[in-house]
Order: structure tokens, then C-alpha cells, then sequence
């Protein structure tokens, strides 16, 4: 029932953005993605009376949709909702706890200094029932660094989190991305930088598709094959995501 549930959403969605579609051309010839990356969030938000729409399908079944809203200036707010073994699964769909995530940049940059935001993102990865935890901590709260340089389309970004405020650990984050001819995006990232067994290196591509959709392909931890200390093995994990932005 839980699924039906979700595809009549899902459809309704489609159906409301497809009516839209119509009359945002000239709003999708100037469309940026770039207020998140993979797993990173960038200095870069929505528009006021913008909103995104992204659903990512991941490791074993799961499903997590992202809302973002440009509430005010420089201001966006919004929630994901998590869905663990809802495709190709044979065990029930489980609805976990959905999150919240923030973000205002406070500052827009100049010519020479980056722009800089900071937000709060309650969203963690793989949940240890057991344990009522996520094993890849939220990113908490985060500030970060996004600068344009060297070329038109390639930006550089840096930041620092701390993913539980009450025990104080701080942790790096940096990334890049580069658009080529406003359809394509390569996408590098190394998040959650404290020591050499804690970093995730990610690589993805965005595709603009057309009409405000966009799509991402990722692979999180490339280049790690790690075994927690509850014994679960993590590999890299190949990602799909579908997106889509528009304006209000």
C-alpha cells in the first residue's frame, strides 16, 4: 500500500511539473544546478521562489527524495524523505524519519573573494536500525566556500562541518565542478576529511536534459572498501539521481 501510495505522489509530481514545462523555456535556458554536489553542498543557492526537486536511487532498494524551497533571499529550506528496500525489494518498504536541511548565504562574493553560506543538513547515509543511527553521520552544521576561477564553469569548493554540535568534531569537505556548454557537468568531491580512514572520494556527471530536468550519475567512496566496526562492508556505491528546478 505504501508504494502505491508513493507512485500516485510520484505521478502527480510529474503531471504538475509537466503543466509547468510549458512556460518555462526561456526559465531553463538559464537553469543552474550547482547549490549541491554529490554528497556536498555548495555556497551557491536557489532563487527566491525557486524550488528543486531531486530523487536519488541507492544501495539496496532505497529511495530518498529532496525538496528545496527559496523561502527568501539568499534563504532556501527544505526536507528529504527516505524510503529503505522500496525497489526490487521482497521485504516491506520502511519510511524512516525525514530530515531537515537549511542553507543562507551570507555573503554573495566579489571578482576576488568567494561567496559563502551556512546551512544545517540532518541527512545521513546507511541507517544501523540497531543502533537507531546513521552510519555516515548527517553533515550537520556546515559552512562553506564556492569561487568561479580560472575558466567560465569551473568552480572550486571548500568547507568544514561538524556533524554533531555536542561533541565537537570537525571535519573537511572540498569539491569541484566543471559545465561544458551548459549541458554537461563533471563533478569531483572529497568529503568528510579528518583522517586517512574517514575521507569519501566521489566522482558523478550531471546531464541536462531539457525542460528543467536534469539527471547526476555518481560513484560514492571510489576508491575505498571499508568494513565498520558493527561488521557491515562498505563498497563503492553507484548512485542515480533525477532532478528537477523551476520557479514559482
Amino acid at each position: 500500500m505504501k508504494k502505491i501510495v508513493l507512485i500516485l505522489i510520484a505521478l502527480s509530481l510529474a503531471f504538475t511539473f509537466s503543466q509547468k514545462v510549458e512556460a518555462q523555456d526561456e526559465f531553463s535556458d538559464v537553469m543552474l544546478y550547482n547549490h549541491t554536489l554529490i554528497d556536498l553542498p555548495t555556497a551557491y543557492v536557489l532563487d527566491y521562489y525557486s524550488y528543486n526537486v531531486l530523487t536519488r536511487a541507492f544501495s539496496d532498494g532505497g529511495v530518498r527524495m529532496g525538496l528545496m524551497f527559496g523561502v527568501l533571499p539568499n534563504l532556501n529550506i527544505g526536507a528529504n524523505f527516505v524510503v529503505e528496500q522500496f525497489i526490487g525489494s521482497s521485504n516491506s518498504a520502511e519510511f524512516l524519519t525525514p530530515t531537515i536541511f537549511a542553507k543562507y548565504r551570507f555573503f554573495d562574493g566579489t571578482e576576488s573573494l568567494p561567496g559563502l553560506s551556512v546551512g544545517y543538513d540532518g541527512q545521513g547515509y546507511f541507517y544501523d536500525h540497531n543502533r537507531d543511527e546513521y552510519i555516515q553521520q548527517q553533515k550537520g552544521l556546515y559552512l562553506v566556500t564556492s569561487k568561479e576561477v580560472l575558466t567560465p564553469g569551473f568552480n572550486l569548493h571548500l568547507g568544514v562541518n561538524m556533524p554533531e554540535v555536542s561533541d565537537s568534531k570537525a571535519y573537511i569537505f572540498t569539491g569541484a565542478d566543471y559545465t561544458i556548454d551548459d549541458k554537461v557537468t563533471l563533478i569531483a568531491e572529497v568529503d568528510n576529511i579528518k583522517t586517512s580512514k574517514t575521507y569519501r572520494f566521489n566522482l558523478g556527471i550531471r546531464v541536462d536534459l531539457r525542460n528543467n530536468f536534469y539527471m547526476d550519475f555518481a560513484v560514492r567512496d571510489l576508491i575505498r572498501n571499508t568494513t565498520l566496526a558493527n561488521g557491515i562492508k562498505l563498497k563503492p556505491e553507484r548512485i542515480c539521481q533525477l532532478g528537477y528546478q523551476s520557479s514559482f
